[in-house]
């Protein structure tokens, strides 16, 4: 995951960030995928960020997410 995070800092495109996201969203990894759809400024997957958010309770990373999103 590390090869694809450098990749994506690398390039800093949307699409690149997007992808990185949905496989951090695979892998648990929501903080990460947060930062990475934040970066691409794409609130598409926000029906499974919320789902993933709810169960560790993280909502101060939810919240982050949200407002961009809206």
């Amino acid at each position: 995951m590390r090869g694809a995070q450098e990749f994506a800092e690398k390039t800093n495109m949307p699409e690149v960030w997007t992808e990185l996201g949905k496989a951090q969203l695979d892998q648990n990894l929501l903080k990460e995928a947060i930062d990475s759809f934040i970066k691409a400024q794409n609130p598409s997957m926000y029906m499974m960020v919320i789902n993933i958010a709810q169960k560790p309770e993280c909502y101060e990373e939810l919240v982050q997410f949200l407002l961009m999103a809206r």
